[in-house]
């Protein structure tokens, strides 16, 4: 677990599967996202699919509770892709909970373990052309813009530690 002033960020449960679901076919939550609504099925093979694959690892994706009163409030995670050099950083917060800090409070933390525990010195995250919140948060938190010519592909971002 890792935790923060606010926060606790740990593995998710199969328990936390009715919390994944809501998160999943949230459509304001979703908006930039290309999936329609997803089943319960689906969010307990995703969580079941977290667990066998990252184990308890710093690379995973967590469930980001209000520490206090072990509210979920969304999920922060860092993971490879089969093909991915560098690790990906993603997020996704219920809206009643936007605008509060905890997204960057719970990404700081996991992106600071990550970085001590890997030793590597860059990560990447990717988002939806027009989702201007997500880029606003990305280059506040340090991370550049890198322009690439994959079609079909959303706006990339880089964080290098060795450039900070």
């Amino acid at each position: 677990m890792i935790t923060t002033e606010r926060l606790n960020l740990r593995p998710f449960k199969i328990s936390d599967k009715d919390f994944l679901y809501r998160l999943n076919n949230d459509k304001k939550v979703n908006k930039y996202r290309p999936s329609d609504t997803v089943s319960m099925e689906y969010c307990i093979k995703s969580i079941e699919d977290w667990n066998a694959k990252y184990g308890e690892g710093v690379l995973n994706v967590y469930l980001a509770e209000i520490k206090d009163t072990k509210e979920p409030v969304g999920l922060i995670g860092v993971f490879k892709r089969e093909n991915d050099q560098d690790a990906e950083i993603g997020y996704r917060l219920l809206a009643e909970h936007w605008g509060k800090g905890y997204c960057a409070e719970g990404t700081k933390a996991l992106m600071e373990k990550y970085f001590d525990e890997s030793g590597e010195t860059r990560m990447f995250a990717e988002t939806h052309p027009e989702n201007e919140n997500s880029v606003r948060f990305l280059e506040k938190n340090g991370f550049k813009e890198e322009h690439h010519n994959l079609e079909g592909r959303g706006r990339f971002f880089i964080l290098d530690k060795t450039s900070t």
